[in-house]
């Protein structure tokens, strides 16, 4: 049987196409009126670390890269509905 393109490229340390994947985690906060959201990204993007271990600890053959977080003053469902849109009209679904 003949080498497939994908395990040449895999040999040669590149990534096989279809294979990248990105998760976007979303959690809605219940937080004081009085905390500035900008004090939450620190305290948001260290929870995300340890999410991001456990995410790699849990799954073999699952490469975690950076986790990245950000507070935003909106509901998970806006996010998500922004999102949504963004990616049908990138994938001209």
């Amino acid at each position: 049987m003949g080498e497939r393109r994908e395990d040449s490229r895999a040999e040669a340390g590149e990534r096989p196409e279809g294979r990248a994947r990105c998760a976007l985690i979303l959690v809605d906060l219940d937080v004081p009126a009085d905390v500035p959201t900008a004090s939450l990204d620190e305290a948001v993007a260290r929870w995300a670390q340890g999410v991001r271990y456990s995410i790699a600890s849990a799954e073999p053959d699952v490469n975690v890269g950076m986790a990245r977080a950000h507070v935003i003053e909106s509901t998970s469902d806006a996010i998500l509905s922004a999102m949504l849109l963004a990616h049908k009209a990138l994938t001209h679904e």
